[in-house]
């Protein structure tokens, strides 16, 4: 029995290989067709891409090489002044402020001007009141004689304090002083 089961056995498996023989043979014709349809479709993005990719890596070699020459060949800039641009420059408070044109009524004000251009400032029409015009007169003579002293005695004298220390208060000489020990302090 057993030797017919395996007879079926063999017989099965021999006409499964015969019927894989002639799907191996289609299988490898279409498998041949689809190699060469691929092996063209890349030949054609090769020739089509490639002439792409050639042609910009050319183009952008001549762009780089042509800034290259710009940035060597060109000159640099001419060191000639340039114009100065015109300011009238005014004390305001602490500050000086400048502008681009005469500012009317502040002439008395006018610290500087500059420009090429600049026509010279008005002059002023009127003169700035002096700070403090209550010692414009006076004589040193003068102040010594109305000065007034400050005191009208003597201050008293400064009490000693080791004379003056009573026996209950201990006074520490800050140069005998003993200070703690840093290292036996405790840490933050």
């Amino acid at each position: 029995m057993k030797d017919l089961d395996l007879q079926k056995f063999l017989i099965i498996f021999s006409m499964l290989c015969l019927c894989s023989c002639d799907h191996y043979e289609e299988d490898k014709k279409v498998v041949v067709a689809q190699a060469n349809k691929d092996a063209k479709t890349v030949q054609d993005n090769v020739e089509k891409n490639g002439m792409r990719v050639a042609n910009d890596v050319r183009d952008n070699l001549k762009k780089t090489g042509e800034q290259m020459r710009k940035w060597w060949l060109t000159p640099l800039p001419s060191t000639a002044k340039q114009p100065m641009p015109v300011r009238y420059c005014y004390r305001v408070l602490q500050d000086i402020l400048c502008y681009r044109e005469q500012m009317p009524g502040w002439e008395n004000k006018l610290v500087a001007y500059q420009g090429a251009g600049a026509a010279p400032p008005r002059p002023a029409t009127m003169k700035l009141l002096p700070l403090r015009e209550d010692n414009a007169g006076n004589d040193v003579e003068k102040k010594i004689a109305n000065m007034k002293p400050v005191f009208v005695a003597p201050p008293t004298p400064v009490k000693d304090q080791k004379n003056d220390a009573s026996a209950d208060t201990v006074v520490i000489d800050p140069m005998h002083e003993t200070l703690p020990d840093s290292v036996l302090s405790p840490q933050l």
